[in-house]
Parts: structure tokens; sequence; C-alpha cells
């Protein structure tokens, strides 16, 4: 039955209604009693009235409007307007002019046949894609404590060399190395974030809170690898890896004969430093645009120089993994050993709290979720790690 139809029977329903109540009223009055006919006729009208009403009912305009009018049905809209109501109490066989509350296109969808249906909601809500967070998944992990992490850094100045055996007239002198040691202490420090939302978020949506609460962690940890890739040490930052790294030796291109240098040489020149460090090169952190460029480069012939091979679903140049991040800016690059050479130590990890004593939120029914972590980066081995800028070819 369409919406059009069961808007007429309504009014003739609640018309019929009135007459058998007036009737039993009567009855009521002259005989002291209402006759099982018309008792029978006024339950038989109102379960009819009732019938109709769930029909109605179940074509409720969706959440869409936010005026409570809105999302009543236009049954429940006219059954419990003024209108109805006197007229029952009236006795009339006719209510005024009854207005339905305009049907706007935001909440309905009109079909050809021309009466409103509710729209269907995708579940979930649809939000920004994520910067895969990586470079955290391969730094070194570790727990503290503490307010600090300290450790010591050595620098060995060898000597050791071939000596003369001595005898008991000659005593020859042993070369004798030296050892530096310099204490480093690293704070921990705090990364937060808060945002206010009604207390009755977090009575009745619980999937919106669960939105709210994965967006705020996600905020958090997406700060956190910032600050591990470039944190400059100054309170309240981490002390991060590229401002630590050994810049890129551009002259070892020369020393190798490399002429007009592209990407793909200075990556290689700067996985040679780290192994020259004596750590092995664990992976090449770029953009995503600087991947691109490298993957799209071409020889003479137009035939693509790098072919990349996906070991695993990671893929690798010169056999090293190479992670992209939105994080570092294109034209620049970081490569090393991560395990070795930088450990996260963990003081806190990512809490949820709420509260309403923050501002005057107690006045204003709202809520403060607090969402935040405390750490402490080390960077044990600086020199682990090379970060610099591609060449620029000359036009």
């Amino acid at each position: 039955m369409e919406l059009t139809e069961i808007t007429p029977k309504l009014e003739k329903l609640a018309d019929e209604l009135v007459a058998w109540r007036d009737e039993a009223s009567k009855e009521l009055k002259s005989y002291g009693e209402t006759s099982k006919s018309t008792a029978a006729g006024v339950a038989s009208l109102e379960q009819k009235l009732g019938d109709l009403h769930v029909k109605v009912e179940k074509m409720s305009i969706p959440a869409g409007d936010t005026t409570p009018s809105a999302r009543k049905s236009i049954g429940t809209q006219f059954t419990e307007s003024k209108e109805f109501k006197d007229m029952l109490a009236s006795g009339e066989t006719k209510s005024s002019n009854f207005e339905i509350k305009a049907l706007t296109a935001s909440s309905i969808v009109e079909p050809v046949v021309g009466y409103p249906v509710q729209d269907f909601r995708i579940p979930g809500a649809f939000l920004a894609p994520r910067d895969e967070l990586r470079v955290t998944d391969i730094v070194s992990r570790g727990n503290t404590a503490s307010n600090a992490v300290s450790f010591v850094q050595g620098t060995y100045t060898k000597a050791a060399a071939p000596v003369k055996e001595g005898n008991r007239t000659t005593v020859t002198a042993k070369p004798e190395a030296k050892i530096d040691f310099n204490q480093v202490i690293v704070p921990v420090q705090t990364i937060a974030v808060t945002i206010p939302i009604t207390r009755q978020v977090l009575d009745d949506a619980p999937a919106l809170r669960t939105i709210i609460d994965n967006q705020l962690s996600y905020d958090v940890a997406d700060k956190r690898e910032q600050q591990i890739l470039f944190g400059t040490g100054v309170t309240p930052e981490l002390n991060g890896i590229v401002p630590q790294a050994t810049a890129f030796n551009d002259a070892l291109l020369d020393t190798l004969g490399v002429t007009s240098p592209t990407a793909l040489d200075a990556l290689r020149i700067a996985s040679l430093q780290v192994s020259k460090a004596n750590f092995p090169n664990q992976a090449f952190v770029l953009n995503p645009q600087d991947w691109a460029g490298i993957e799209l480069l071409k020889d003479s012939t137009g035939k693509y120089i790098w072919v990349s091979v996906p070991d695993g679903g990671v893929p690798r140049l010169w056999r090293i993994p190479v992670i992209e991040s939105q994080k570092i800016t294109p034209g620049t690059f970081l490569c090393g050993n991560f395990t070795r050479g930088a450990t996260l130590f963990e003081r806190e990890g990512i809490t949820i709290r709420v509260s309403d004593s923050d501002k005057d939120n107690f006045g204003k029914n709202l809520i403060t979720v607090l969402c935040e972590l405390r750490c402490a980066l080390a960077v044990t081995f600086p020199y682990a790690f090379v970060a610099g800028s591609f060449p620029v070819e000359e036009p």
C-alpha cells in the first residue's frame, strides 16, 4: 500500500472512530453502559487505526534531518498533532487542516512511483586514507620505567701494530690505543592530542567513539614517526635520526667515476657509506614520488632501466628493502641500519582517557578525550645512517 493511499484511510478511520465513540458516550449516559456491538465497533476501529499507524511508521524519514519532527513518520506526526487530539476531544467528525513537515531532498529518495523511501545508509564513516607508519616498525623497541634514557657512546682510536720481541737488555714499548667515552641522556617526551565530544556520543554511539579513539591513536603514532625521523632534540621533541645521520658524501660519485649521476647512483653510494661505517644497510626511506621516478627511469632506447621485483611484497633496490613515506621530502632520502642504530624506548604506550573536568566541560555536558604516549629515542650509532639529497642533473 502506498503512502498516498494510507493518509486518506487514516482520516476516514479517525472520522468513524469519533462517531462510534460519540455513540458509546450517548449509550453510557442513557443506559449506564455501552452495548457490546458499540464497544466492539470502537475496538475494531482502534485496531485498524493502529495497524495503519504501524505501516506508516515503517516509512519514517531517516535521521539525516536533525529536527525532531523530521525524524517522525507522517502517521506519527498526524496522530500526535494538536489538530487530531482536538478533534477527538471535541467529538467533531472532521479535524482542522494538518500540515505535514516538508520532506527534504537530503532526507529522502524519490522513486518513480512518487512516494518517499528511507535512504540506505552505508555503515561506518569514510575518513581520509592514512600514511603507513613503517619506519616505526623497523626501529628497535625497548621499555623504560624512568623519565630519561642514558647511554654511553665511545670513540676508539686504533693503535695495534706488530712489535719486535724484547730481551733482557732491550724493552720494546707496545702501542697504546685510546678510547673516549661520552654519556648521552635523552629525556622521555610526551606526544598528545585531545578532542571534545558530547557525553551522548560516549553513551549512545560506541561505533563513533571507536572511530574517534582510533583516529586519536593514529594521530599520536603518526607524530611519533615524524619525530623519529626529524625530531630536533629540543624539548619537547625527540632527537630524530635524520638530524644526527651522516651527510651524503657526493664526492664518492667522482671517486667511483660516476658522471651525470641519477637517483639510482646516489642511493648506491649512500648504501656504500653505511657499509664503510661497518653497518649493513637495512632499508631506503623514500618519498613515493622519488620511488616512482626511479621506477620510470629509461635508457636511450626507451626501455626501463630498473624493474622492481618485490620480495614477499616488499620492493627492493640494490637488494635493499624500500620504504615509501610521505613524511620524507621529495628529493631527499634516508638509509641505514635501523635495528642497531636506534632504539625507541616506551615509557607509556598509547592510552585513551576521558574527563569532564577540562575547562568548562561540566556545564556544557562535554567530555574531553585525551590520547597520549611517552617515549624516548636513543640514536646510539648516528653513523649507521646516511641522509641526503639526490643530485640534480645540469641542464
